[in-house]
């Protein structure tokens, strides 16, 4: 489109230069061979031609005295002047000196039959050209649409993909063959991690049964111990110990099977109102004895306690592990939480971390020096607060400790 613009315009800058050149070599020759004959007419005669060519008027500076006053004639040099303005109207001029007088031979543009054509002309270049380009961006526009309709033909399938609403496969009829086999290695693409997919699901639906089962009967072993006075002397502090990691251990499995659906929305059925004061409370009491251990004080302050609706196996999952991070890092020191409105932060006095850790803080498998972990609790809790749509800030710096701000909002 634009190259045509650039060559239309050249054509018509030539074509209007050229007819200029013609017009201002015919007129003058015109000019001229009308200014000989009325010069010779007042040579012979001394008087002027009783009538001039059609178009032309004739004028004497001792007839029209004030005529050389006008500003547009005073300074013009004898010969041929094309296009002077007039009072509005254009004129090709001849003047020429006679004598003592001076002729003027004038020829109104209107009537020359050659600007007449110059003007005819272009107007039909102006007009061809507006059609034809006009005719050039119609047919661009839909070559432009027959070439890339495949290709957001396979956009809008890629785009509309989800792992767990079943699709055909792709077909491109109306494509060539380069798009057709790139549409084939699509459609194989797709059906492969589909496959790998459905195998994911099935694993998934497997472990949680079985999980959930053992989990179910380490509970119940649990509480039948707990009535027993003799196997609870016997077990003496381990018992709240057994059961708090059996308790984890059934937060984790609930948090990783809701992440495994790809859907927020599938878990409505699941989502619960909480009130965040009294689950933080239970995350702190599930790592007493990691606090205990490691000479660590936790100070719960709930300014404003609020109740959230959530999944409870995910958001025991992002504060238990947020809880035990801090007691992890934070040996000997003080971990301050503060539940706000809509939100919470958990701050403590440990060693903290360089700056240059921080981007990779949240990886999977990623550990510090004195980790004990496997790398994979903040990598669980950012997943969560990225399913349930939260906001999680991390501040730290080396020996300075490190502090987490979570938004529920």
């Amino acid at each position: 489109m634009g190259l045509s613009l650039v060559l239309f315009a050249g054509f018509a800058l030539a074509l209007h230069h050229t007819l200029e050149i013609v017009e201002s070599r015919y007129a003058g020759a015109d000019f001229y061979a009308e200014l000989h004959r009325v010069l010779e007419t007042l040579r012979t005669r001394g008087a002027p031609p009783e009538h001039v060519r059609e178009g032309f008027t004739l004028l004497l500076r001792r007839d029209y005295p004030s005529l050389a006053e006008l500003p547009a004639l005073r300074n013009l040099a004898d010969g041929v002047h094309v296009a002077v303005d007039l009072a509005g109207k254009e004129y090709n001029v001849a003047k020429q000196g006679f004598g003592d007088d001076t002729v003027y031979l004038l020829q109104d543009l209107e009537s020359d039959s050659l600007e007449i054509t110059e003007q005819g002309v272009t107007r039909v270049v102006v007009v061809a050209g507006i059609l034809g380009l006009l005719a050039a961006a119609t047919l661009s526009l839909w070559l432009a649409r027959l070439v890339i309709r495949p290709v957001t033909d396979l956009a809008r399938f890629a785009g509309e993909l989800r792992p767990d609403v079943p699709r055909p496969l792709l077909t491109s009829a109306r494509a060539g063959p380069e798009i057709a086999a790139i549409a084939a290695a699509l459609s194989g693409a797709i059906e492969r991690y589909e496959r790998a997919i459905m195998r994911e699901r099935a694993f998934t639906r497997d472990v949680s049964h079985e999980l959930r089962t053992a989990l179910a009967v380490m509970s119940t072993t649990l509480e039948v111990v707990g009535l027993d006075p003799v196997a609870t002397g016997a077990l003496g502090a381990r018992l709240p110990r057994l059961r708090s990691a059996t308790e984890q251990m059934h937060l984790v499995c609930e948090a990783m099977l809701a992440l495994a659906r790809v859907e927020r929305r599938n878990d409505d059925h699941r989502r619960e109102r909480h009130r965040v004061g009294a689950l933080v409370s239970h995350a702190i009491g599930l790592y007493e004895q990691v606090l205990q251990k490691r000479a660590s004080y936790i100070a719960l302050d709930v300014v404003e306690d609020f109740e959230i609706t959530a999944p409870r196996g995910m958001l025991m999952c992002v504060l238990t592990n947020l809880v035990r991070n801090a007691a992890e890092h934070a040996e000997g020191t003080r971990i301050d939480v503060t539940v706000r409105p809509q939100g919470l932060t958990i701050r403590d006095d440990g060693r903290g971390f360089d700056e240059d850790v921080l981007p990779r803080a949240f990886q999977r498998e990623f550990r510090g020096k004195d980790s004990t972990g496997e790398g994979l609790g903040l990598d669980i809790v950012l997943r969560i607060c990225q399913h349930q749509g939260w906001r999680l800030f991390l501040t730290t710096a080396p020996r300075r400790g490190t502090q987490f701000d979570l938004h529920f909002d």
